[in-house]
């Protein structure tokens, strides 16, 4: 979560079709992004588990990485480079 308002500003007059912003997966999208020769692609998957306060329950910030990493692990599987590799 992006807490200073004047660059979620900047970053949504850039990318008008956002719907959420995040400071890591915006870190590596923007690593991407400069990226020397051909740019990689990029994926991201975050689990939400709470509203960018101070105050935070371990648990649902659990839940919501396991949550986030089953996603993954699905999308990857479903691309024909991963399909058939692997334990099923």
């Amino acid at each position: 979560m992006i807490a200073d308002d004047k660059m979620v500003q900047e970053i949504l007059a850039r990318h008008t079709s956002a719907i959420g912003l995040d400071m890591e997966l915006f870190g590596l999208y923007t690593a991407a992004d400069k990226a020397y020769g051909k740019r990689p692609s990029v994926l991201g998957v975050k689990g939400v588990a709470d509203f960018g306060k101070a105050s935070k329950d371990d648990n649902a910030q659990e839940a919501a990485s396991i949550v986030a990493t089953e996603v993954f692990k699905s999308i990857l599987q479903d691309l024909d480079i991963f399909k058939g590799a692997g334990p099923g």
